[in-house]
């Protein structure tokens, strides 16, 4: 998942700074060559990518899936004990990035003046930041620091650099405030996205990883509406507030939820061998999808007291 968001990363970096370059002949320019890339990308899938799915499965997972209502899987993914949860940060992490990457253009506009050229240069320059991270960076991170620290290092870091973007007076501030909000944004996005295709069986991996990518997309809807009329109707300070809040509400939550599934009294006694942790701290059962191991010591200290 790293690599796959470097991958990500270095489209960031690629993306607006050609942007920014073909806009010399035209603000459509850009969109005409994206949509040729696009074009492009859909005939080299047909052509090179492969089913993930054997052979002898497919049948009886198609009728499997003709027999039951294309809501039905999104409702049930949303009440799974490890993997809701982390649909629906994914979906919040997802609305305030978003918000974020389409206003960004708007922003530099009106709040320090900046050329389309020029913004397309930052946005690389996040982009990176972002690549750095999610290529190299998250490998030596995860070997040293359980991943649910590192989600909460990242929640709290981005709801403080989303605040500072919203109040960058100048660009050497913009310049220093994206460090932090990309190196959280890339640790977030890697950890939430690895955990939720390990938090279902391997059959269902598929079905939840499209519904994550649905609800993003949805998100990449409502995000450049929203934002926009924040910045037309309030200020450009807003975008960046609002996704400060969202992120500051996910936290919350995250939190409470920890604390609601502490290990149960009626195991206090039990071998906790088969205990462990998913990405949020939250104590589970290890044949659970999603759960990890986690150092006995830990877990000792969450024995009920008696």
């Amino acid at each position: 998942m790293g690599m796959i968001g470097a991958a990500f990363g270095l489209g960031f970096i690629l993306g607006p700074a050609s942007g920014g370059f073909l806009s010399h002949w035209g603000y459509a320019v850009p969109a005409f060559v994206s949509a040729g890339l696009s074009l492009m990308n859909l005939f080299m899938i047909s052509i090179f990518l492969p089913e993930s799915l054997p052979k002898e499965k497919r049948v009886h997972h198609l009728s499997e899936a003709k027999r039951n209502h294309p809501l039905k899987g999104l409702t049930a993914a949303f009440t799974k004990p490890i993997a809701g949860p982390i649909l629906s940060s994914i979906i919040v992490f997802s609305l305030s990035m978003s918000m974020f990457e389409s206003v960004f253009s708007l922003f530099a506009k009106q709040r320090l003046e900046l050329s389309a050229q020029n913004t397309g240069f930052i946005l690389a320059y996040v982009g990176v930041l972002v690549a750095g991270i999610q290529g190299g960076g998250m490998g030596m991170l995860t070997k040293r620091f359980p991943e649910n620290v590192l989600v909460r290092f990242a929640l709290i870091t981005l709801t403080l650099s989303y605040i500072g973007w919203a109040l960058s007076p100048n660009v050497v501030v913009l310049m220093i405030v994206l460090v932090p909000l990309s190196i959280s944004s890339g640790i977030l996005s890697t950890l939430l996205r690895s955990s939720l295709s390990k938090a279902v069986p391997t059959n269902e991996t598929g079905e939840i990883m499209g519904i994550s990518a649905a609800m993003e997309s949805i998100t990449r809807i409502v995000a450049p509406a929203l934002g926009g009329w924040l910045i037309g109707s309030l200020s450009s300070a807003a975008p960046g507030l609002l996704s400060a809040i969202l992120i500051a509400g996910l936290t919350i939550y995250l939190i409470v939820l920890q604390k609601k599934h502490r290990l149960p009294s009626h195991i206090a006694e039990a071998d906790l061998s088969d205990i462990g942790i998913d990405v949020f701290g939250r104590s589970c059962f290890l044949s659970d999808p999603g759960c990890s191991m986690v150092d006995s010591n830990d877990m000792e200290a969450e024995r009920p007291e008696k």
